[in-house]
């Protein structure tokens, strides 16, 4: 009988030695485009810089500079304190109109805008004493109107509880609420474990120019309806290398201010205006409770309008306006509501 000789293919080592390849390609690959990219960022850092000056003045307040701008004349000053993530161009639409009237100042915090990155977790007390700082260091005098949007509602509340006297009327937009995060499922605010995975991703690849070449921060600002000169500065300050640390940053800050144990502090008689977005109040989902009305509140937003009322409350000369047709971000969506609000917090301040 013929002997037969099997033979086996030696696949095995074949694919261990295209996988090898495969590895190496990409190693060689990221040692060469790393590099490149990083030039790549490093020169578009610096072509913004001079395309996109900072419009307003940087201000020494000790270990950093922060930038205000100001625009307008007249007293009290209206403060603008952007939401999380946000510098002072977010409040492009509200303040030119509101300096036909009086002196109005948007800021940045530390890392965004135009401000300088201090990689440091800021809650709201040290919040508030920067900003009182960069006032009194720019010169600033009060008293002030000041305007919260989102997280920077808090950020107002506790200026106000710090420096009462310099403080002539409060405007909270969509503001957050200091007991959220416990009362609102997990909270309006706090970051998920994802998205903290995500933003340190993103500390990692942004130095590459990564999310400059693909234009990430272009679809953030796309449908903001600021002016394309300022649209395009917002966009430069989001490209920075430290922006994604710096809203990991806010992100862990707020969730923790928003989830005190204590409620906000009573605010006496100071006038007050809570502004609250009021777009998807008609949207059934399955937060709604049994037996709800068609178009009545989910309960996930009976819970913010409870909170928004516990706002208004507390100041004995506090009123509430539902912005109808707004997001989160009603300076953006309807302005001449926010507008309107300091406007009428205004005259109340100067007729005292």
């Amino acid at each position: 009988m013929q002997n037969v000789i099997r033979k086996f293919p030696k696949k095995r080592s074949g694919c261990l030695w295209s996988f090898a390849r495969w590895i190496l390609g990409l190693f060689i690959l990221l040692i060469v485009l790393v590099p490149l990219g990083m030039i790549y960022q490093s020169a578009a850092l610096k072509r913004d810089a001079q395309r996109y000056p900072y419009p307003g003045e940087l201000v020494d307040v000790g270990e950093f500079r922060l930038h205000i701008y100001c625009i307008g004349s007249g007293t009290p000053t209206v403060v603008l304190e952007a939401g999380l993530g946000d510098g002072s161009f977010i409040w492009g639409q509200v303040q030119n109109k509101v300096a036909t009237s009086t002196r109005v100042c948007a800021y940045d915090r530390p890392g965004l805008g135009w401000s300088d990155f201090v990689n440091r977790q800021f809650r709201r007390q040290a919040v508030a004493e920067n900003l009182h700082t960069l006032l009194v260091n720019a010169g600033i005098p009060g008293p002030y109107i000041l305007v919260g949007h989102s997280v920077g509602g808090i950020y107002v509340r506790a200026f106000a509880q710090k420096y009462p006297k310099e403080v002539a009327g409060l405007v909270f937009v969509d503001s957050s609420h200091e007991n959220q995060s416990v009362r609102m499922d997990g909270g309006r605010v706090g970051p998920s474990r994802m998205l903290d995975y995500m933003l340190a991703f993103c500390d990692i690849v942004a130095p590459t120019g990564v999310f400059r070449l693909f234009g990430v921060a272009n679809a953030l600002m796309e449908d903001t309806g600021l002016p394309v000169e300022l649209r395009q500065a917002a966009i430069a300050t989001l490209n920075r290398d430290t922006y994604c640390r710096t809203i990991a940053n806010e992100m862990s800050t707020s969730d923790k201010d928003t989830s005190l144990s204590s409620g906000p502090p009573k605010l006496g008689d100071i006038p007050l205006i809570v502004l609250v977005a009021g777009s998807s109040f008609g949207n059934q989902s399955e937060n709604n409770s049994p037996g709800a009305e068609p178009g009545s509140p989910g309960r996930g937003n009976q819970r913010w309008l409870r909170l928004q009322d516990e706002l208004t409350n507390l100041s004995t000369n506090g009123r509430q306006i539902i912005a109808e047709d707004s997001s989160h971000y009603i300076h953006l969506d309807q302005p001449e509501l926010v507008v309107r609000a300091i406007l009428d917090i205004l005259k109340i301040a100067r007729s005292k």
